[in-house]
């Protein structure tokens, strides 16, 4: 029983050479009382066969390689992530980090290993067409620091649930910068897309993307803060003050 609560089931027993070992059999809640015993008979059976199931596991997990530790990872990640996130990390696992280091046992890994991903990444050695999907999965900056962010928590977990590695290489690496542009409309810009967006209405497109696209223009809201907006019947009466207004509606004003 751990000071957090958590609490596992585990059999102690001694090897062949005499040394005290702790073989943790599975979590509270995982097992019952009943299979836990079951499982430390089996593991005392094999100890007094000459067996040593905690060193065993331990040489079992010293020769993981990265792309089964980014597997266990995914599996564990279900339902603890969103879908789109656990999708996302899934095509950057399968784009850049296996066939760059997926080869490699998880304790060999080095922080040179992870330079050298980051340096392929951004020279675009992992790029290629997307399955079922326009573009190219391409490489560069942004990329590599998503990538190395990415495998910074896989590796995380390596070391504080499946206790694999003592130290996390890529703890302390620089990610490359990401270079992110944008630039605001010109008038003109505005006007032909106010004369595309007309178009469109009068042959039916989607009238709430239209509306949609309006109303990022007219407020100046991030295209999250206007999707986290919910309708309201509240109205603010003339003369209230700037703190009961919401701020959507202060920056309409303020854009109108």
């Amino acid at each position: 029983m751990k000071p957090s609560g958590a609490a596992s089931y585990l059999v102690q027993y001694r090897n062949k050479e005499g040394r005290t070992r702790r073989l943790v059999l599975g979590k509270l809640g995982t097992l019952t009382p009943d299979q836990a015993r079951k499982l430390a008979a089996e593991a005392l059976r094999a100890v007094a066969e000459g067996d040593d199931p905690s060193a065993e596991r331990r040489a079992v997990r010293g020769a993981i390689s990265v792309a089964d530790l980014c597997d266990l990872y995914l599996a564990d990640a279900r339902g603890r992530i969103k879908n789109s996130t656990l999708a996302m990390d899934r095509s950057r696992i399968e784009t850049h980090v296996k066939p760059l280091i997926g080869r490699l046992t998880v304790r060999s890994l080095t922080a040179a290993d992870i330079e050298r991903m980051k340096a392929d990444i951004v020279a675009g050695k992992t790029a290629r067409p997307r399955n079922g999907r326009g573009g190219n999965a391409t490489g560069g900056a942004a990329t590599a620091a998503r990538t190395m962010g990415m495998l910074g928590t896989i590796l995380e977990y390596a070391r504080t649930s499946l206790k694999i590695i003592k130290e996390n290489p890529a703890r302390g690496l620089k990610k490359p910068p990401d270079r992110k542009q944008g630039r605001f409309l010109r008038f003109e810009e505005i006007s032909k897309l106010g004369h595309a967006m007309r178009a469109a209405e009068q042959v039916g497109e989607n009238p709430v993307a239209l509306a949609a696209i309006r109303l990022l223009l007219l407020t100046g809201l991030r295209r999250m803060e206007a999707l986290a907006l919910r309708y309201s019947s509240e109205t603010v009466q003339p003369g209230a003050s700037a703190s009961k207004i919401p701020k959507a509606a202060r920056s309409f004003g303020r854009s109108a």
